[in-house]
């Protein structure tokens, strides 16, 4: 096997300016992309699966009106935060 091409991969952190729109939320590597060394996409991905489950959860669950934008409003601040969090982290 012969090394045809070599490109040079330059680490970067991205991270969404909107985590949803419509019915439609981004979670995992869709959200943000960080450097694979420390697992902190993996670890950011689960973490965003779990924020917007309990959310989701919580609705359907409970008794209370609460309305959609109180869910995209609150879901997005958070993983902003955590997503902030990890850049300077990282």
């Amino acid at each position: 096997m012969n090394i045809v091409d070599v490109k040079f991969w330059k680490m970067k952190n991205v991270v969404v300016d909107k985590w949803y729109k419509d019915n439609i939320f981004l979670i995992g590597d869709s959200a943000h992309q960080f450097p694979p060394s420390g697992g902190y996409g993996l670890n950011m991905g689960v973490s965003d699966s779990f924020s917007l489950a309990w959310r989701i959860k919580y609705i359907l669950d409970s008794n209370v009106q609460v309305t959609k934008e109180i869910l995209k409003s609150t879901f997005e601040i958070e993983r902003l935060i955590h997503s902030n969090v990890n850049i300077f982290i990282i």
